[in-house]
C-alpha cells in the first residue's frame, strides 16, 4: 500500500523537484498506460494525479544516487501500473500493462496502447487499428526515424510540436525534423500509406 503523502513536508528544493519534472508524468502515460474514461479511476486526470503523489513522493525519498528523473519515471511508472492492476481485478480487460499480449498478435499492449472493443479509448481517438499500425511501425524502425514515428502518434492524438518537443526535452524543430524523416521512411513501405494519410 503507498503511503499518504504530506505536501507540507516537501522543501523548496523537492518542490522544485516536482515542478521540474512534471512531464515525467505525461510521458509514462503516454509510454505505459492504456487510459480508459469509462472506468472509475481509469481517466486521464485520476492517472495523472496519482501521478502527481508518486512523483511527490519520488521527491521525498530522493537519495542522489541516479538521475531524478529516472528514479522518479520508476516510481510514478509503478504506482500507475498497480492502479491498472487493481482495476483490472475489479473489471476484467479495463486495462492492461505493458506485458500483456493483445490477443492474435505478436505484440503487446504497451506497444500498441490497444483498448478492448468495448471500451474505447476516447482520450487519444486512436483506433486500434491504427494503434496496431503504429506499433508494426516503431518495430521496424530506429534511431531518428523511430522517433518520428512516436512523434507522428503522438501529433495524431492531438499533442502540439511544442508539447512534443517538451516530452522529448528538444526543440519543436527537432520534431520537425524527425516527422520528416519519418514520413520519408513510411512512405518507402507500401503498407503503412494508410498511417501516413491519417497524420496528414
Amino acid at each position: 500500500m503507498r503511503r499518504r503523502i504530506d505536501m507540507n513536508k516537501l522543501s523548496n528544493e523537492q518542490k522544485r523537484l516536482v515542478q521540474e519534472h512534471l512531464h515525467v508524468i505525461d510521458w509514462v502515460l503516454y509510454k505505459s498506460i492504456a487510459v480508459n474514461e469509462t472506468v472509475q479511476g481509469m481517466g486521464r486526470e485520476d492517472l495523472y494525479q496519482t501521478g502527481c503523489l508518486a512523483l511527490c513522493e519520488a521527491a521525498l525519498t530522493f537519495d542522489g544516487r541516479a538521475q531524478f528523473q529516472t528514479y522518479a519515471q520508476t516510481l510514478v511508472r509503478n504506482a500507475l501500473i498497480d492502479i491498472c492492476r487493481k482495476a483490472k481485478t475489479q473489471r476484467k480487460h479495463c486495462c492492461y500493462s505493458l506485458e500483456d499480449p493483445v490477443p492474435g498478435t505478436d505484440l503487446r499492449y504497451g506497444e500498441t496502447k490497444a483498448m478492448t472493443a468495448d471500451a474505447p479509448e476516447p482520450d487519444c481517438g486512436v483506433s486500434e487499428q491504427i494503434a496496431l499500425q503504429f506499433a508494426k511501425a516503431k518495430k521496424h524502425h530506429t534511431g531518428i526515424a523511430l522517433k518520428g514515428i512516436e512523434a507522428l502518434e503522438l501529433r495524431y492524438k492531438g499533442y502540439t510540436g511544442k508539447e512534443i518537443a517538451a516530452l522529448y526535452h528538444t526543440s519543436p524543430k527537432s520534431v520537425f525534423s524527425w516527422i520528416s524523416r519519418a514520413k520519408q521512411k513510411l512512405r518507402q513501405n507500401g503498407e503503412l500509406e494508410a498511417l501516413l494519410a491519417c497524420c496528414k
